[in-house]
């Protein structure tokens, strides 16, 4: 993969992506699962097994923002 990839977990706000702790914005956690969805095709690698980790891992981020958006929600 050519950028790198936060890991859940690995941020100070808690989230796996970037930025402030995320909101319960429907637009901005649609916004975050597409980006990483968009991410799927563009993994590479010198074997399958590589290609099927990176795919694992962006499907792990997009698990953790639906994660973390029902936990906000939760929280209302």
């Amino acid at each position: 993969m050519s950028t790198p990839i936060p890991t859940p977990g690995n941020t100070t706000s808690g989230s796996p992506l970037p930025g402030p702790r995320p909101t319960g914005d429907p637009d901005r956690i649609r916004s975050d699962v597409d980006r990483l969805l968009g991410r799927l095709n563009g993994v590479v690698g010198s074997n399958t097994a590589e290609v099927i980790s990176g795919r694992t891992h962006l499907l792990e981020q997009a698990h953790e923002v639906l994660t973390e958006a029902l936990t906000t929600v939760d929280r209302v």
